[in-house]
């Protein structure tokens, strides 16, 4: 998406509003998201955000096979995604609790990180080379027709009946509580205060890999 978005404007800062646009909603978002996966079954919840993730890289594949897609497609697509990222992430990280007993949670929680490290390195380099070979349209293609394995594999799974808490409370009220909780717990609001500042201060370098590639290092998307 991000080669897709340079090669379009040529401007960084358009680069860098993609981004924004799909991260402001998981910002604005996530801790009302956190209260609702309480109250909903996970995998359900899971299913809408795959399916969701599946249907946005659909329209951005058929855009740009058409060649009809410009910034401002990919920017509302930004926010879309953003917004499913705000439910997926919370449900994703709750969903453990409802695969695996208590005492194998840290094994499942390390599992998941090294999978999901470990795609992010894959995943891009398998990108570059669809694209350089084939071109952005088949590559988002590809990325959406992967969603169906992942859907398929949560319809699959058995797991116990859901059984929502009982609680009278309302949302604002939980997400106070929530809230509440992180502030007083010195080691959560530590960890929450690291994640922060990784993600204020590293990862935004990677928004403009497509620029170090195609002027700095003079390579395709391949590199």
């Amino acid at each position: 998406q991000q080669w897709l978005v340079y090669r379009l404007t040529n401007s960084q800062l358009s680069l860098g509003m993609v981004t924004f646009a799909s991260y402001i909603p998981v910002l604005l978002l996530s801790l009302f998201m956190g209260v609702v996966v309480d109250r909903f079954q996970r995998r359900r919840l899971l299913v809408i955000t795959q399916t969701w993730f599946m249907l946005l890289a659909a329209a951005l594949a058929v855009l740009t096979y058409l060649e009809l897609v410009q910034y401002w497609h990919i920017l509302l697509l930004a926010i879309l995604l953003g917004i499913a990222n705000a439910l997926d992430m919370p449900a994703r990280q709750a969903f453990y609790i409802d695969l695996v007993e208590r005492e194998d949670l840290m094994n499942a929680i390390a599992l998941n990180s090294s999978i999901f490290n470990g795609a992010r390195i894959i995943g891009p380099a398998i990108g570059g080379l669809v694209i350089a070979a084939f071109g952005e349209a088949p590559a988002f293609a590809t990325n959406a027709v992967t969603y169906l394995a992942t859907i398929a594999c949560l319809l699959m799974m058995r797991l116990p009946p859901f059984d929502p808490p009982a609680s009278d409370k309302s949302s604002l009220s939980e997400l106070k509580g929530g809230l509440d909780y992180l502030i007083a717990n010195r080691h959560a609001l530590s960890l929450v205060s690291m994640t922060a500042l990784l993600s204020i201060f590293c990862f935004p370098y990677l928004v403009l890999l497509p620029v170090f590639a195609r002027d700095v290092l003079k390579i395709g998307a391949e590199g």
